[in-house]
């Protein structure tokens, strides 16, 4: 357990970030309100988004290493464009989730949540989670000084269990959310130490090795330094995720999501590396891997996405027929006569098209 003399001196050399998250509430509830509630807004673009993940997320599109935002979420571009894009477009999950916004009251917000993910289950969203980080994202966010920004469930049932010695890992959804936001609150409440949400998330992560034990953690710091760049479109993969249904390949294919809505096709994990895009075909249900040409070699290329074929074939396909696709800039004609011999892989060109409209 930790001492109060290791948080005293913690606040002695923490930079008070109280202002800020007020500042980044107000934004919100503009965004909130501007935007998701406003029935004359039809469409939320990406760049009316982009804001809002910055002060959620600080592997945010646009923050650098210098930004304070909530959390390091790790999640995708894409995945947070489909989330604000399924709230913004189905009016009882607006309804649902201002309802939570708009009390305080933890029996009621525990009740409410429950309610959200029943309602919620349908919808391939990522708002209810297994670890519930984007909501928890979003509550933070519109109500910083009620909620942690320690956003992922799983950390914050290990921190319960290290400063309460109480497991909650088989309570409900709406309890383990809030129940696990008021214990926190409450212990440090006991100690006397009065200070902001914030300012305790800050400290526990401070502290992490006392609590998390996990040797298998991600190396948050690292996750994205994978170069990902297109020539023209550095967010491209995002922005296809983000748009799917409106896609042609939407029209063709579905992305495939875990039992408790998190998106998993963005990034697909295997032994041999990550996917970009793994989906499935709607007509047959095969798999689909996608593979977005960068900056290597045609004959990389090639045997990257056939070596994530025969993967996927092998571990999950049962040996059914697997379908590839190559997505490229520019037109190789090294690639196009390396396809010529490899079956069942498509290679496809995109365009990203600007248009200038007159300010009225």
């Amino acid at each position: 357990m930790f001492k109060i003399e290791e948080f005293n001196y913690f606040k002695e050399n923490f930079h008070n970030q109280d202002d800020i998250f007020r500042d980044y509430s107000h934004i919100f509830r503009k965004f909130w309100d501007n935007f998701i509630l406003n029935n004359e807004v039809d469409i939320i673009d990406d760049s009316d988004i982009d804001p809002i993940i910055r002060l959620i997320d600080i592997n945010g599109k646009g923050n650098t290493k210098n930004s304070i935002a909530i959390a390091k979420a790790l999640i995708r571009m894409g995945q947070w464009y489909r989330a604000f894009r399924s709230i913004k477009g189905n009016k009882e999950i607006k309804e649902s989730i201002n309802r939570i916004f708009n009390t305080n009251n933890d029996i009621e917000l525990i009740e409410y949540i429950n309610d959200f993910e029943k309602l919620n289950k349908e919808h391939k969203n990522g708002l209810t989670g297994k670890n519930a980080i984007i909501l928890n994202g979003i509550l933070c966010l519109y109500n910083p000084s009620y909620y942690l920004s320690a956003l992922s469930l799983d950390h914050r049932i290990k921190i319960v269990k290290y400063l309460c010695n109480i497991d909650i890992s088989n309570e409900n959804y709406g309890n383990k959310i809030i129940k696990s936001n008021r214990m926190i609150l409450d212990y440090f409440k006991k100690l006397n130490i009065l200070v902001s949400p914030r300012t305790i998330s800050c400290f526990l992560y401070k502290i992490k090795q006392t609590w998390d034990n996990n040797s298998e953690n991600i190396d948050e710091e690292n996750i994205n330094n994978e170069e990902q760049l297109f020539v023209l479109e550095k967010y491209f993969e995002d922005f296809l995720v983000g748009n799917w249904e409106t896609t042609d390949l939407g029209k063709k294919y579905t992305l495939i999501y875990s039992d408790d809505g998190e998106l998993l096709s963005q990034q697909y994990k295997t032994d041999i590396g990550k996917i970009d895009l793994l989906v499935k075909e709607k007509s047959t249900d095969n798999y689909v891997v996608i593979e977005l040409k960068r900056n290597q070699s045609s004959d990389d290329t090639v045997g990257q996405i056939s070596r994530y074929m025969g993967w996927i074939k092998e571990k999950l396909a049962n040996n059914n027929l697997v379908k590839g696709i190559i997505i490229s800039y520019s037109k190789d004609e090294k690639l196009y006569y390396a396809l010529k011999s490899v079956p069942n892989i498509e290679l496809l060109l995109y365009r990203i098209s600007f248009t200038l409209i007159e300010e009225k």
